[in-house]
């Protein structure tokens, strides 16, 4: 990392100190720039500043409805998660957790799986097919299972099953008329936002996609944000998503298509890998494309360009 000077380094501890101390002092599994001035700060996007405990205790029980964008990979974020989860709970409230991870088919079992195990997240876990499903180890999502436990929250199983996903993909199959005509996914969404979602695709799939075929990718992104959003409306009480950043981003991800029919509050939280040579909140504007309101800075947990892996296995 590249020397800082003094006048900097000073504002820097001192917005480290500001930020949540219980995220400040997490034993960290990601290795990379842990020493980094901005892990563990809470900061508040909009208005600039690093947040407390009960600043950031504030903000979520302000909200009705909160994202919370995680890289997949990054089993920081999933122990961070956990960690919001039980703030939320402390504060009184039993939120609804919707995961993009679990299809939705899967709904009845982990609903009888949760009751008859006396909501044991291994027996979720099975329930869910986790092990089958191609996402990171359960083990990685567990603190956020344990934090449901511990209050006895209900799940949702929001994610658009593979076999459907393709479907939509190939054009083989839409999705119910009532679902699409109530986020109006019959027709594109408007500008800027429609391009944005064809160049963030792009970009997430190193380049490979073509004019033809970034247009079924957007549809099924679109169709599962548009589901998640429907799990999350369908919450008698608060709810919280557990999701990638790209689906919680404000702009045009799940929040979008929820205040198409809610008035209620969102925040979008983002949890975000530090980078050594970007020191200061301001310098990851970038990551900020999709207006989130809090970001919350973590370690690497490894240095390794997809893309490059891609290339590599000839792809």
């Amino acid at each position: 990392m590249r020397a800082l000077s003094p006048l900097l380094l000073l504002s820097l501890c001192a917005c480290a100190a500001s930020g949540l101390t219980a995220f400040r002092s997490h034993a960290w599994k990601g290795a990379l720039d842990a020493d980094h001035p901005l892990v563990g700060v809470v900061w508040d996007v909009k208005a600039g500043v690093a947040l407390d405990g009960p600043e950031l205790d504030a903000r979520l029980g302000a909200a009705r409805f909160v994202m919370l964008g995680e890289k997949h990979d990054n089993p920081d974020h999933h122990t961070l998660q956990g960690a919001l989860v039980r703030r939320i709970v402390l504060q009184g409230r039993k939120p609804v957790l919707v995961f993009e991870m679990i299809a939705e088919d899967r709904q009845d079992e982990i609903a009888a799986a949760s009751v008859a195990s006396g909501w044991d997240p291994a027996a979720v876990a099975e329930a869910s097919q986790w092990a089958d499903s191609g996402w990171p180890p359960f083990a990685e999502y567990r603190p956020i299972f344990e934090a449901a436990s511990e209050a006895g929250l209900s799940l949702v199983a929001a994610g658009l099953p593979r076999r459907e996903a393709m479907a939509l993909a190939r054009g083989t199959k839409e999705l119910e008329a009532d679902v699409q005509a109530r986020h109006a996914l019959g027709s594109p969404l408007p500008e800027p936002l429609s391009s944005s979602l064809n160049q963030d695709l792009v970009a997430s799939h190193c380049g490979y996609l073509t004019e033809e075929t970034v247009a079924p990718m957007a549809r099924v992104q679109r169709a599962r944000d548009a589901r998640m959003a429907d799990a999350m409306l369908a919450a008698e009480g608060p709810a919280v998503l557990i999701a990638g950043g790209e689906h919680a981003r404000p702009d045009r991800g799940v929040p979008w298509y929820i205040r198409r029919h809610s008035p209620e509050v969102t925040l979008a939280v983002r949890f975000i890998e530090v980078d050594a040579e970007k020191p200061k909140p301001t310098d990851y504007a970038e990551r900020n494309s999709g207006g989130f309101d809090i970001f919350v800075f973590t370690p690497r947990l490894r240095d390794i360009d997809y893309c490059a892996e891609l290339k590599a296995k000839g792809f």
